[in-house]
């Protein structure tokens, strides 16, 4: 399966120069974790998700630490947090430059750049653009249409049926030793 069969498209956006309060309003109205960020041409500059907004001010959960740890890391760092809990536009705290996966590709090759990345989100390009973009949720929509799921076809097979299907799973399995187990049903 390709990634562009599931990917949710059109994408709901955010500009650059939006507000953090605007950001906010939209992660909540549409009920999403996260944002491309794009410009006025349509351009992916970054990503927003909740996880760049735990670190706030306003609320109490900036960014602190001990000041020998502090001494050790330098200002930069510091100053970077400072900058992220006191940001007012998005540019200002998005995640820059964010992995992207190609239309085209298998939902195993996703899968595995969110995995490596710890990432939920991927946007999907196509051609250098932007079309969609591929969450977990996406994945989970997948599996319960793919009719693949245990039980999915269940009600309407033999006992016959049910222990013939297993006994061709666990021989198709690298790992197995299909003699040594005994299905029942």
């Amino acid at each position: 399966m390709l990634v562009r069969e599931i990917m949710s498209s059109p994408v709901i956006t955010i500009d650059p120069r939006a507000t953090v309060r605007s950001a906010i309003q939209k992660l909540l109205d549409a009920k999403l974790s996260g944002l491309p960020v794009v410009d006025a041409n349509g351009a992916l500059l970054g990503l927003l998700s909740e996880a760049d907004l735990l670190h706030r001010s306003e609320i109490g959960t900036a960014k602190t630490r001990p000041g020998w740890l502090e001494f050790l890391l330098g200002p930069g760092r510091s100053a970077r947090d400072y900058t992220q809990s006191h940001a007012r536009y998005v540019e200002e705290i998005m995640t820059p430059e964010p992995i992207t996966v190609d239309a085209d590709a298998t939902l195993d090759e996703a899968v595995r750049l969110m995995e490596q990345n710890r990432i939920k989100r991927l946007p999907v390009t196509s051609k250098g653009q932007m079309v969609g973009i591929l969450s977990r949720s996406d994945l989970l929509r997948a599996l319960l249409k793919s009719g693949k799921m245990p039980g999915a076809q269940t009600g309407s097979m033999t006992d016959a049926d049910i222990a013939r299907t297993i006994k061709d799973e666990i021989k198709a399995q690298r790992w197995s030793t299909p003699d040594a187990i005994r299905v029942h049903v």
